[in-house]
């Protein structure tokens, strides 16, 4: 029992952090040597993404729970990055996808700046929309097993029919 409460409190937050670590440094390399936008959005996106692991161990820390008193800001916040960063990188990957399409079928045409923009904008704006009315259902919950007490983040898919039955 010791034993999983130490590798849940320190072990298990410094191998997420590094994988974070690790891709924020893949990220950065994208940043400094890549010329497409789009897989540079992608990778800003995944920079995103990435930086809501470590917070994810957080909530399963004793300290953090007996500690902190902002568990629901913290709860809040994570997820609509981790809400904004999934969907605008899997909007991307679309886009790009789209684009090599439209590469290899109008070879000769030249692209249009106005709508890359518009992409651009449309793969921001979609996201946040949806990590937005994600912040509605967001819930810390509180709860206890057989020799700790632990939080979790979560998100309830019916907020409103959740909060007739519980």
């Amino acid at each position: 029992m010791n034993r999983f409460i130490l590798v849940q409190n320190t072990i298990l937050p410094v191998i997420y952090s590094l994988t974070s670590l690790l891709v924020l440094i893949g990220s950065g390399l994208i940043y400094r040597y890549n010329k497409s936008i789009f897989l540079l959005n992608l990778a800003i996106a995944d920079t995103l993404s990435d930086l809501t692991i470590p917070i994810q161990f957080i909530f399963r820390s004793k300290y953090f729970l007996k500690k902190c008193s902002c568990s629901l800001y913290i709860c809040l916040l994570s997820k609509s990055i981790e809400i904004l960063g999934y969907n605008a990188s899997t909007l991307t990957i679309c886009i790009i996808a789209v684009d090599r399409f439209h590469l290899v079928y109008n070879q000769l045409k030249q692209r249009h700046r106005i709508k890359i923009r518009c992409a651009l904008l449309f793969i921001w704006i979609l996201p946040s929309l949806f990590s937005t009315s994600g912040l509605i259902s967001i819930k810390v919950n509180t709860y206890f097993n057989s020799y700790q007490q632990l939080i979790s983040c979560q998100i309830l898919f019916f907020p409103l029919t959740a909060k007739i039955f519980f």
